[in-house]
């Protein structure tokens, strides 16, 4: 469901971003006719990569718990299921010994 929420985020944010790069392009157009195929192409270009952006950071990446005995690749993020658990053991809070260590 996060990959559909993504996804409508990113058509969204890109189809306000080209309109826009389309309304200010027709005007340099007007201006400088040599410029303009050179602008729609940089700043589309950027505005695709700026949605996508905008996009994975409103919705959020589903990322697999500490908890979860066998998780799908999908949330390992791009590591191995060898680093997954040593990065969760690595980061495991024992709160009782560090509230011992406080008294």
């Amino acid at each position: 469901m996060i990959f559909v929420g993504w996804f409508v985020c990113w058509i969204i944010l890109s189809c306000i971003g080209i309109i826009g790069v389309y309304r200010a392009g027709r005007s340099i157009e007007r201006w400088l006719p040599s410029m303009s195929l050179f602008y729609f192409v940089l700043v589309s270009t950027g505005v695709l990569v700026t949605s996508y952006v905008t996009a994975v950071r409103l919705v959020g990446v589903e990322e697999a718990e500490c908890e979860e005995l066998d998780p799908s690749a999908d949330k390992l993020l791009g590591s191995t299921p060898s680093e997954f658990r040593q990065r969760c053991i690595a980061t495991q809070n024992d709160f009782e010994s560090i509230n011992l260590r406080k008294l």
